[in-house]
């Protein structure tokens, strides 16, 4: 009779330089994300000169305000991510489909702003390639770790 299998292993090899660039890249998209919320949802005005060269921002919809609580909402699952994804490899699955989740917003973003700055337009024509390649390089380490997945006997 076969010994039962575990199906969750209690062990995963997880080359360190892969470990560095993960940590790395979720570290910044927390901090990226933190910076977005706040901006958002405290400083709409701040986010009225940055992104739009306006003075004032004007809001009547408090969509911006949406926006930073998505923002939040994608600090969170990265926050989960960073400290669960060596025991729990899903959670960059879990972040990459957050990530692909914004990448058409900011492109229809750019498409119907009328008044953008120079840096509203780099912003939010890089942010979808960004975020493809934020989403691929998560994907590429799950499958890479997962691959490796060992179990203990």
């Amino acid at each position: 009779m076969n010994p039962p299998v575990d199906d969750f292993p209690t062990r995963l090899t997880i080359p360190s330089r892969l470990a560095t660039r993960v940590t790395a890249l979720l570290v910044f998209l927390v901090a990226l994300d933190l910076v977005l919320a706040i901006v958002a949802v405290f400083f709409p005005n701040l986010w009225a000169a940055v992104m739009h060269g306006e003075d004032v921002f004007v809001d009547p919809h408090h969509m911006l305000t949406r926006l930073g609580a998505v923002w939040f909402s994608f600090l969170v699952i990265q926050s989960v991510a960073l400290f669960r994804w060596r025991l729990a490899p899903e959670w960059l699955a879990v972040v990459a489909g957050a990530r692909g989740s914004e990448m058409c917003a900011d492109a229809l973003y750019w498409a119907q702003s009328d008044h953008l700055t120079w840096f509203g337009h780099l912003g939010l024509l890089s942010s979808p390639l960004a975020n493809i390649a934020f989403g691929l390089i998560l994907l590429g380490a799950y499958r890479k770790i997962v691959g490796r997945v060992t179990l203990n006997s």
